[in-house]
């Protein structure tokens, strides 16, 4: 039995280099991540690159499965996110999609039933019983080590227990392969089973990486999948001691050096478009200023602030809105919003025709809003909203950055003072 859940024991791998006789790779809580955002190197993910991925095993030896949760709420940007993640698993070629509740309202909410149409199968728990979903879903394979009878099955957490009891018939010369996907937190047994079968159990994610739960020759096996896209899950049937078949497990990262599949590329452009046409950054949600302060752009800065003007406007915080144009996602707000002064503020920017002052990483980002500082000639100092350099740089954004801060601040290095320490400096 196969087991993800959060974090635990590290990888194990199968010795030798031996061939595995079927692998499994799983993927899951995706959580609207298609593509890494590109705003900084070493990151992980993306759609287009998991063929690289599965490349790896030919197809008649592998089996693709993803445990859900492909979205982080219900707006519209994220049904558009579960629409293209559906096109996506069929291009690739999934085998099994396990649906979460949320996953089978937001499918259901497109007009779409996984599974009814041309492309992977699709199970999990109807609540409703209406939908026609099935629990479980079979396959048999021809594999080096005979024939392997995979039952994959759709569990809530709490009945988990009673599904992993030993028992059941496996017809003799055949391997039977159970896999679990399990809904949300549960308890796995701990004593390891006898019969003639292996367990797989796997449970919602609670890291980033992929984890193996279990000692590595337990049956059954436990493991997590990871958030966000950035690992593969990897499942290796092979032969354990005795020569009796064992899973052996490991987390395949998602690396930027993996090339990336032309199909899927022009997938994510598709959805560029459908962000683009549905007009998601003009109606995102705006709240008041505190009372007194607007938005000015950092041209009204240079008159006072000529030196730390012209260095800043060349440097790349600058240009970030025009790094979006050149990739297509200048019209998506939850890249927009760390690219330009003020989205999400009543008179912050809204459009490039409408307010091109404040598109870039302008002074008023870090310092605030600088209408009252410039009217009284600098008297009033400027005051919130700003966004911290982790608001942007975060861990999904710019994973280098936690380690490499004093070099990114070099970047942006736009004052006077030689000897002064590199921080924002308000004003």
């Amino acid at each position: 039995m196969i087991v993800l859940t959060g974090p635990g024991l590290q990888a194990d791998t199968a010795k030798g280099g031996e061939e595995p006789a079927l692998t499994i790779f799983i993927t899951g809580c995706t959580l609207g991540s298609l593509r890494p955002c590109g705003c900084a190197g070493g990151q992980l993910g993306g759609l287009e690159r998991l063929p690289s991925v599965f490349g790896q095993v030919p197809p008649g030896r592998r089996f693709l499965v993803d445990t859900g949760w492909w979205a982080r709420g219900r707006q519209q940007q994220d049904l558009l996110k579960v629409q293209t993640l559906l096109r996506g698993f069929e291009l690739l070629g999934y085998d099994l999609l396990h649906l979460t509740g949320q996953d089978l309202e937001m499918a259901l909410s497109l007009g779409i039933l996984p599974g009814q149409q041309p492309g992977p199968h699709a199970i999990g728990i109807d609540a409703t019983g209406q939908l026609g979903l099935q629990r479980w879903f079979d396959r048999v394979f021809q594999t080096t080590l005979g024939e392997v009878f995979l039952h994959a099955e759709a569990v809530h957490g709490q009945d988990l227990h009673a599904k992993v009891q030993p028992g059941g018939i496996v017809p003799i010369g055949q391997l039977r392969l159970d896999v679990y996907l399990v809904d949300g937190p549960a308890q796995w047994p701990q004593a390891s089973l006898t019969d003639d079968r292996l367990v797989c159990i796997v449970l919602p994610a609670d890291s980033d990486q992929p984890r193996l739960l279990t000692d590595p020759l337990a049956n059954p096996t436990v493991v997590s999948v990871g958030r966000f896209g950035r690992y593969v899950a990897r499942l290796d049937l092979v032969k354990g001691p005795e020569l009796w078949p064992r899973l052996a497990f490991s987390a395949v990262p998602v690396s930027e050096g993996l090339a990336s599949h032309p199909e899927l590329m022009d997938l994510y452009r598709q959805y560029q478009r459908m962000v683009a046409d549905s007009g998601l950054l003009a109606s995102y949600r705006r709240v008041p200023l505190p009372r007194g302060a607007r938005y000015v752009g950092s041209q009204a800065c240079q008159r006072c602030h000529r030196y730390e003007y012209d260095t800043a406007s060349i440097q790349p915080h600058a240009l970030a809105y025009k790094t979006l144009e050149k990739v297509g996602s200048h019209l998506d707000p939850e890249c927009v919003v760390c690219h330009v002064v003020g989205l999400g503020y009543e008179g912050g920017f809204t459009s490039l025709d409408q307010t091109p002052d404040l598109a870039g990483v302008g002074c008023e980002v870090c310092h605030g809003p600088g209408w009252q500082h410039v009217r009284t000639g600098g008297r009033a100092r400027t005051t919130g909203p700003r966004l911290s350099c982790l608001d942007c740089h975060s861990p999904e954004h710019s994973p280098e950055y936690a380690d490499h801060t004093s070099e990114y601040l070099e970047k942006i290095h736009h004052w006077r003072e030689p000897s002064a320490p590199i921080i924002v400096k308000p004003h």
